[in-house]
């Protein structure tokens, strides 16, 4: 599996500058220049590849779904939560506003091949935090590493859907 190097997304922001009128070079620097290094500040917080992979697309479709829902939300990175005793680190836990005032919790897990499904042991630990978080109110989405290297923004896109699906049927609960 190829990851997507440095080299090559400076390459293809390079590309996409020269296709720019020049009326719009300036300005896309100085976007480039403060998301780039927003972006990377956020991803300093993700422990693998893939999770830092997912990190780059998946604010950005959350933004395009989420806030066109009107709510607000948060994305936060290896954040600890506590179920029935048990405590542990999920890769990401996206926090959205609901519309009755409350939040909704949900877990995005980032597989890699090397720590997930390698052994049955790490197989059924991983299906029991699952039932455990499930159990506690968290929907808990799961992508394999292939998933992300293949396509990182269709994954972000089905965690965005998911999550606004979720919250269109907790609305309609309320309704």
């Amino acid at each position: 599996m190829e990851f997507i190097h440095e080299k090559e997304v400076l390459r293809s922001i390079e590309r996409s500058y020269e296709e720019l009128p020049e009326r719009l070079k300036k300005e896309f620097s100085k976007w480039a220049v403060h998301n780039m290094v927003e972006l990377l500040a956020r991803t300093e917080e993700c422990d693998s590849p893939i999770e830092k992979l997912m990190n780059m697309v998946l604010e950005r479709a959350l933004e395009k779904t989420i806030h066109h829902l009107s709510r607000t939300f948060f994305v936060l990175h290896q954040e600890k939560i506590e179920v029935n005793g048990s405590k542990y680190r999920v890769d990401f836990c996206i926090v959205v506003e609901t519309r009755n005032g409350g939040c909704k919790e949900f877990v995005l897990e980032c597989d890699g091949h090397e720590f997930h499904e390698k052994t049955k042991e790490q197989a059924q630990k991983d299906k029991k935090r699952d039932r455990d978080l499930q159990g506690a109110g968290y929907i808990v989405m799961r992508f394999t590493g292939s998933e992300i290297y293949k396509n990182p923004y269709a994954c972000a896109r089905e965690v965005a859907d998911i999550i606004a699906n979720e919250l269109l049927r907790l609305e309609k609960e309320v309704n």
